[in-house]
This record gives structure tokens, C-alpha cells and sequence, in this order.
């Protein structure tokens, strides 16, 4: 929804009610599937709400620079890698103040268990694939609107859930099933939606 807002407010884009309406299944679907327990917190959904605007604010503000060249060689995969270099710096303050005093004593406390060697190369791996995944992302909005983009970002929800359901034999509720199932209808939904209403 913030995706969608925000695509009329910096884009212009305006689909017809019948693609918006597929937007809804979606939603109640992915809640449902990622509903586990009926425990709330207003930080938990202060912190939810922040990070979707975050989301959305990044693939409509990229994509807005995505439509016109800002430089040589500023495709997706290197305005990722410019919006990266970015963000590192201005987190490391952040880090080093909050971080920074425990980061010994956790250091110390982690290699205890699991070794200097296997942590290094786990953070390298783990920062690589997320770089990766992250970069694959870029990539695949310059060639889809925001607004699809998001519901595919909504839908590898789904997909991690099943996932686990199949590689770690969780077990998947019934209410789980059912949501799975509503979210993915209506992904298929908005797909033809979006192609019979462009």
C-alpha cells in the first residue's frame, strides 16, 4: 500500500480500482501465513510500519533515478552499489555509538563457541548473499513497476514459509495453509489484473 502511495506521489503511477483491488487477498493472505501467535507490541508495529515505508521509499526514489541517466555506468547494479557505499557510511556513527562498546565482549563471547575463522567467513557469506540478493533486486525493478516489485518482495514471504515447511519440516498450520493460498491467488490476480487493466 505505502508502495502504491508513494508510486502516484513520486511517479505519477495510477493503475485502475480493478489492479488495487487485487492488492487486498494479498495482504490478508500474507498476514494470515505469518500469523503465529496473537502477541502485539506497538514497538513491534512502529518498527514494521518503519521498515515498509523505508522499502517502498527506496524502490520508488531508485526507480525515479532508474528512468534518467544520473551518470556514466549508473545502471541498477552500480546505483545499488553507490546507495550501499552510502548507507555505510552514514550508518557506521550509528553503530559505533550503539554497537561499539559491546562489540568486544560479544566478539570474545562468539568466537568462544564457534571459532574466529568459521564467524569471519559466516558474516563474509552472509554479507555477500545479502548483497547479491539485494543487487538481483535492483536489477529486477529497473525492469518492473515499483507496485510489482513489492508484491513480489510480499510474496517471498509466502515462499520462505513453505520453504521452511519443506527443507526444516515445519509445521504449517491450517491457518497458515489458508493464507498461503489467498496470497498466492492473489498475486496470480494482480498479475492479471495489471496485464488486462494496463
Amino acid at each position: 500500500m505505502f508502495t502504491c502511495v508513494l508510486s502516484y506521489i513520486v511517479l505519477g503511477t495510477v493503475f485502475k480500482w480493478q489492479v488495487y483491488a487485487t492488492l487486498l487477498p494479498i495482504i490478508a493472505g500474507v498476514s494470515l501465513a505469518s500469523l503465529k501467535e496473537l502477541s502485539f507490541t506497538w514497538k513491534a508495529l512502529y518498527g514494521a510500519v518503519t521498515s515498509n515505508v523505508a522499502f517502498a521509499s527506496r524502490a520508488v526514489l531508485s526507480k525515479a533515478t532508474m528512468d534518467k541517466p544520473v551518470g556514466e555506468n549508473m545502471g541498477a547494479p552500480n546505483l545499488y552499489g553507490m546507495l550501499t557505499i552510502i548507507a555505510t557510511i552514514l550508518s557506521i556513527p550509528f553503530g559505533l555509538y550503539y554497537e561499539g562498546p559491546l562489540f568486544a565482549e560479544q566478539w570474545a563471547k562468539s568466537t568462544a563457541v564457534v571459532g574466529a575463522p568459521w564467524l569471519i567467513k559466516n558474516m563474509a557469506l552472509d554479507g555477500f548473499y545479502y548483497y547479491a540478493y539485494n543487487e538481483v533486486a535492483f536489477i529486477t525493478l529497473n525492469q518492473v513497476a515499483p507496485v510489482t516489485h513489492s508484491i513480489a518482495n510480499t510474496f517471498k514471504r509466502v515462499a520462505i514459509i513453505l520453504a521452511t515447511v519443506l527443507v526444516f519440516g515445519n509445521k504449517l498450520t491450517t491457518l497458515g495453509a489458508i493464507g498461503s493460498g489467498i496470497a498466492v491467488a492473489g498475486t496470480l490476480a494482480y498479475s492479471l489484473a495489471k496485464q488486462k487493466f494496463s
